[in-house]
């Protein structure tokens, strides 16, 4: 499931990648951080 949440993907990006944190949660936080610039521009 996608995870709706800028920030998780932020925060993601900006500190180490914990070895939790695989591609497809990476993959799924920039697209959910597309879709919120996509709604807010809307």
């Amino acid at each position: 499931m996608l995870r709706f949440c800028s920030y998780s993907s932020l925060c993601s990006i900006s500190n180490l990648p914990k070895p939790t944190y695989t591609a497809e949660s990476a993959v799924s936080d920039f697209y959910a951080f597309i879709l919120a610039i996509h709604k807010a521009c809307s």
